[in-house]
Parts: C-alpha cells; sequence; structure tokens
C-alpha cells in the first residue's frame, strides 16, 4: 500500500486517475487543502478489508460488552431456547 499526499485542486483534475490508481494499484490519496489533510481516496477492496472490517470488529467488541454488563454471557441452554421460542413466537 502507497500514500501520496496530493492538493485540492489536483486531486479535482486527476480525480479519474486517482480512482483508478486506487482500485488497480493499492494507493491511497491523502488529499490537502492548504497543507492541511482534509480526505483520503481509497480503493473499494482497500476500504472493505482495512476499514469496514475493523468497524465491524468495534461494533462485535461492543455487542459482547453489552451483553456481558447484562449477565447474557452465563445463560444456559435451556434459557437460550427460551429466549429464542420467545422471539420467535412475538414475530408470529
Amino acid at each position: 500500500m502507497t500514500l501520496t499526499m496530493v492538493g485540492l485542486d489536483q486531486a479535482r483534475k486527476e480525480l479519474s486517475r486517482m480512482v483508478k490508481k486506487a482500485k488497480k494499484a493499492n494507493t491511497r490519496f491523502l488529499v490537502s487543502e492548504r497543507g492541511k489533510p482534509q480526505a483520503v481516496v481509497i480503493g473499494i477492496d482497500d476500504f472493505l478489508k482495512n476499514v469496514l472490517k475493523k468497524e465491524r470488529t468495534s461494533i462485535i467488541a461492543e455487542i459482547q460488552l453489552e451483553a456481558k454488563e447484562k449477565r447474557l454471557d452465563k445463560m444456559g441452554t435451556k434459557e437460550i431456547d427460551r429466549e429464542i421460542k420467545a422471539y420467535r413466537k412475538s414475530k408470529t
């Protein structure tokens, strides 16, 4: 993975090329305005593999913590089965 810094004016002119390169060459472009980073252009594969995966991991961790706080991690098989049956019944 390569990170290339480009100015906003250059990004406006070369966006199509940047998108193609981000996708094919796994290059990330850091777009800056007056020397300050403002946005990042990355390919979709890079986004799905690295960015979205981390967000999902974070969500799963939050769910696990919430379950522990509610002591759901201590439920037995019978309790889980009852919860599933109750949920299914509520949906019919």
